[in-house]
């Protein structure tokens, strides 16, 4: 990384895997730690891509975050004051922001769960068109039906 910034091989160093760690762990962002350490999100992503120990490391402390993350929701909730109506909108943007974020993160942890349920019987009754097609019914315009050739000549007869 340019001006300054930790390269590549500097940022790859057990201290600097195990901080990252840590903070993710903690509930810090990925943005925040990089520029913490001199370097950015995306080196640390392409860093967690390449190196199969890193990876290891990363993903449990990706799942710590989560739930430092959850944690954070309890806080911020019990935090907000209703006697101040633009703290109270500051609140439930954090609350809803980290809310946002976890059901995409983690789906089928934090996401809407949608429970389809159905009960009763379903009859299908067969309904024969072909008539209503030949006489021209309006409701069947809906439909977009036309009779065919064999529809045609059947009425015929």
């Amino acid at each position: 990384m340019g001006s300054g910034g930790v390269t590549r091989d500097e940022l790859r160093v057990p201290e600097h895997a195990e901080l990252i760690c840590t903070l993710l762990h903690d509930g810090m962002s990925l943005n925040k730690i990089g520029k913490m350490i001199g370097t950015s999100e995306s080196m640390i992503r392409l860093w967690d891509r390449e190196d199969e120990e890193f990876h290891a490391k990363y993903a449990r402390a990706r799942d710590g975050w989560a739930e430092a993350i959850a944690e954070q929701l309890i806080d911020l909730a019990d935090a907000a004051r209703e006697d101040d109506p633009a703290l109270t909108n500051a609140y439930r943007l954090a609350l809803d922001t980290r809310k946002w974020v976890l059901s995409k993160v983690l789906p089928k942890k934090y996401g809407d769960r949608l429970d389809v349920e159905h009960s009763g019987t379903v009859t299908v009754v067969p309904v024969d068109y072909s008539q209503a097609v030949l006489e021209g019914d309006p409701k069947l315009k809906v439909l977009d039906l036309e009779p065919t050739e064999f529809e045609k000549t059947e009425s015929a007869v």
